[in-house]
């Protein structure tokens, strides 16, 4: 890949990707970090990276894996020297700002609400599920991705990919049940 095409490719793919990593780590903050480094990885490798190829399932591939690696460096380092900051960053956590299409479509301030509350519990919901579930869900629903590329972005089986799609679609209705949404 070229620079050319790793232009081309941030142009065509940038804005997915960075909502990909915001919400994967479900802070503005910490997504870019994790865009950035993600892009930093990416240039570093343009040479190896074949352009025709699935160029997005392999970027967020790279954001999952740099996600990853975040966290258990992380975890080792807790349970060196436990941080209890990290703990009030969680109970003060940040919101990304939703917008629903049919929000945009509606005029009725009241509709619009309901449907951005709607899209927050969802979202929130989707946030308390297992790291297995809520990245698949994420890929397929935010990213647009479909099994096969899932499947190769995080090196599983596409029956694996379907599976955990399906209990965390199952997951994710217990939990809105709960809540009482309908």
């Amino acid at each position: 890949m070229n620079k050319v095409e790793f232009e081309d490719m941030i142009k065509q793919y940038g804005v997915d990707l960075l909502r990909f990593c915001r919400m994967y780590l479900y802070s503005k903050e910490d997504g870019d970090d994790l865009y950035q480094d993600m892009l930093l990885t990416l240039w570093k490798k343009r040479d190896k990276i074949d352009y025709d190829a699935n160029v997005k399932s392999y970027a967020l591939s790279v954001a999952i894996r740099i996600a990853k690696n975040r966290r258990r460096t992380w975890s080792i380092r807790s349970r060196i020297a436990p941080e209890s900051s990290y703990e009030q960053m969680l109970d003060s956590g940040t919101q990304i700002k939703l917008q629903d299409s049919k929000a945009k479509q509606s005029s009725d301030p009241e509709d619009i609400y309901v449907n951005q509350e709607q899209i927050i519990m969802v979202r929130n919901a989707a946030n308390e599920l297992p790291n297995k579930y809520r990245a698949v869900i994420y890929l397929y629903y935010s990213a647009d991705l479909s099994i096969k590329e899932i499947a190769s972005c995080l090196k599983l089986p596409e029956n694996t990919v379907k599976t955990r799609l399906s209990r965390g679609r199952a997951l994710l209705k217990e939990r809105l049940e709960a809540m009482y949404y309908e």
